[in-house]
């Protein structure tokens, strides 16, 4: 979810599936600039690597509480 500070309670939502990529979004800047393109994939991944998650999370475990194939 983003909102503009100019335009709330309105906002934009994304729904994506576990599957499906993380979606490039609009983060909005104070007028007049133009709205900065946020690849979140990307911010997700630099986020947990920099987080070093891969080192405090057992990926061998199934995850809690556990997901159908669905």
């Amino acid at each position: 979810m983003v909102s503009n500070a100019y335009e709330r309670p309105e906002c934009d939502v994304w729904p994506i599936r576990l599957h499906q990529a993380l979606p490039t979004i609009p983060i909005p800047l104070l007028r007049p600039d133009p709205d900065v393109p946020l690849e979140m994939g990307l911010a997700l991944r630099t986020a947990y690597e920099r987080a070093r998650y891969d080192l405090r999370l057992n990926y061998a475990l199934l995850p809690n509480p556990p997901l159908t194939l669905e």
